[in-house]
This record gives structure tokens, sequence and C-alpha cells, in this order.
């Protein structure tokens, strides 16, 4: 069983240096919204808490980060060709 945990522990820590680039994001995406999952299940199955605070945090990041990357994909995009998107 020790070996099971240590073989776990030993694929997850190298796998942002083995894998390529989309699944080692797609694995933070999945681990991120298993994370938010998890907490929700804590605040609401387990304590019967209504916690809408949480959600608000989970729904404002949804739209901050689109926009950062189109902020940043306009300056990328800027400083190749002078141009804006």
């Amino acid at each position: 069983m020790r070996g099971l945990w240590f073989g776990a522990f030993a694929v997850s820590a190298a796998w942002p240096f083995i894998a390529p680039d989309y699944y080692v994001n797609l694995g933070s995406q999945v681990l991120q919204l298993a994370l938010f999952a998890l907490s929700l299940n804590l605040l609401v199955g387990h304590a019967g808490l209504v916690s809408f605070g949480q959600t608000a945090f989970f729904g404002v990041a949804a739209y901050v980060v689109p926009i950062g990357n189109l902020i940043r994909l306009a300056g990328e995009a800027e400083s190749r060709n002078g141009s804006v998107l």
C-alpha cells in the first residue's frame, strides 16, 4: 500500500515536467474544479450551510480571467506586428 502512495506521488510530482502543456493545463483545471466541488460539498452537504460567497469568487474569476487573457493577447499581438486585436 505504501508503494502505491509513493508511486502516485512520484507520478503527480513529475507530471508537469513530462506531459505536454495541454495536459498539464487540463489537469490543473480538473484539480481546481474538484477542490471547488469538495469544498461546496463540505459546506452545503455536511454542514448544511448555504454559502454564496464561495460561488461569487468563482463567478468573478470566470469573468476576470478571460479579460486578462484578452489584454495579454492584445499586448503580444501589438509587440509582434504593431497591431491590436
